[in-house]
């Protein structure tokens, strides 16, 4: 679990690699999923851009969502 730096987003990632983004405000809506593949080991926000996240993973992979 990650929250943005300005806390208007939450990424939730599942043990299976699925990446889901839910606004926090209001209802948790979902924006956005995206399949990373297993063994996500990390979650961090752009410390500037709140809707840029950056996921790594166990394998070395290191997506920009």
């Amino acid at each position: 679990i990650s929250f943005s730096p300005d806390g208007e987003f939450v990424a939730l990632a599942e043990e299976a690699g699925l990446v889901t983004i839910r606004r926090t405000r209001g209802p948790w809506t979902i924006l956005r999923t995206y399949r990373a593949g297993k063994n996500i080991r990390g979650l961090v926000w752009h410390p500037t851009r709140s809707y840029v996240l950056f996921v790594g993973t166990g394998a070395g992979h290191i997506y920009t969502i």
